[in-house]
């Protein structure tokens, strides 16, 4: 008992051996042991510092946790809304002593500021307008020779309906090369030329931030430009300006 000494958490063998020589030993010995309450002391402290040790693993543990939930919400965008929620919410359930052990709760804040930002962006954004194009004449079977392309940015999620005037077409951009290798995977019409007598939409739905590329052909070389209107669900659609020649 005597040789114990202090108690630290790599004391235990030293105490339990102790406790198991005092127990081996016969009624009329242990009343000469004088230092029992020695034993019983380092045994009761013992037991304090491996409860503190495994108070300080499970909060450490559940520490890591959230911080993993803050550092998988990454690059902030107007997705990211359920996981940074997520891990406000299991940040907001942790002890005082659990939230000091998070070291990336910045991250939390920061990313929880950045979507308010694209939120108050993604209001304030128009619900339509137009998009000046150049349109390009080629004649039939030309097509792969269309090189102007275009780029609509939407601003916040919706489904967009697109007013493409008289005597345009539009076609998904796919790039020159691809389509002269037969790739072309993306060749999609979206309004022919050939057949828009009157003008004609089309619809697609976007997320904030995603990019639409296309191209702009004419069944007239007389037509070298002119403006898609574009709205978003049942917003009115601006009204289509005079078409320049």
């Amino acid at each position: 008992i005597e040789a114990i000494g202090e108690v630290p958490l790599e004391s235990e063998e030293d105490i339990k051996a102790a406790r198991a020589a005092y127990d081996a030993l016969t009624e009329e010995q242990k009343p000469l042991v004088s230092n029992l309450d020695a034993l019983t002391a380092a045994e009761a402290k013992l037991a304090q510092l491996q409860a503190a040790a495994e108070k300080a693993a499970a909060d450490k543990a559940a520490a890591d946790a959230v911080a993993a939930q803050i550092e998988a919400i990454g690059t902030v965008t107007l997705d990211s809304k359920a996981a940074i929620e997520a891990a406000r919410a299991a940040y907001d359930k942790l002890t005082d002593a659990q939230k000091a052990l998070v070291t990336n709760y910045t991250v939390l804040t920061t990313a929880e500021a950045d979507l308010k930002a694209l939120e108050d962006q993604a209001a304030a954004a128009p619900n339509s307008g137009s998009i000046p194009v150049v349109a390009e004449y080629k004649g039939a079977g030309q097509h792969e020779n269309y090189k102007k392309n275009h780029t609509f940015t939407a601003q916040k999620d919706g489904e967009y309906t697109f007013f493409v005037p008289a005597g345009l077409g539009v076609w998904e951009f796919w790039g020159y090369w691809d389509y002269i290798d037969g790739i072309s995977p993306n060749n999609k019409l979206y309004v022919d030329y050939a057949t828009n007598t009157e003008g004609k939409t089309f619809t697609l739905t976007l997320k904030a931030g995603e990019n639409f590329k296309f191209y702009v052909g004419t069944n007239s070389p007389d037509l070298t430009s002119g403006t898609i209107t574009w709205a978003i669900g049942g917003t009115p659609m601006p009204e289509q300006p005079v078409v320049p020649t």
